[in-house]
């Protein structure tokens, strides 16, 4: 298997084709449930500004918010 480059001129638009970029995307790396069931808890972590480490986030999602209309 070996690894493509593209054309000489293109232009990659998502960030799979370089290293920072991928690095940089956030990540979502726990999911817990509330107890009763109200509400999502997700860590998520992000590149530091400077981009040495990473910084984790706590974010409460409402789990119901993603429903369909119907």
């Amino acid at each position: 298997m070996s690894a493509e480059l593209p054309a000489e001129g293109c232009r990659t638009t998502t960030p799979f084709h370089d290293l920072t970029e991928f690095a940089a995307i956030p990540r979502v790396t726990a999911l817990r449930l509330s107890p009763d069931g109200q509400w999502l808890a997700a860590a998520v972590q992000t590149l530091s500004a400077d981009g040495k480490k990473y910084l984790t986030s706590l974010w409460r999602i409402d789990p119901g918010a993603g429903r369909r209309a119907g």
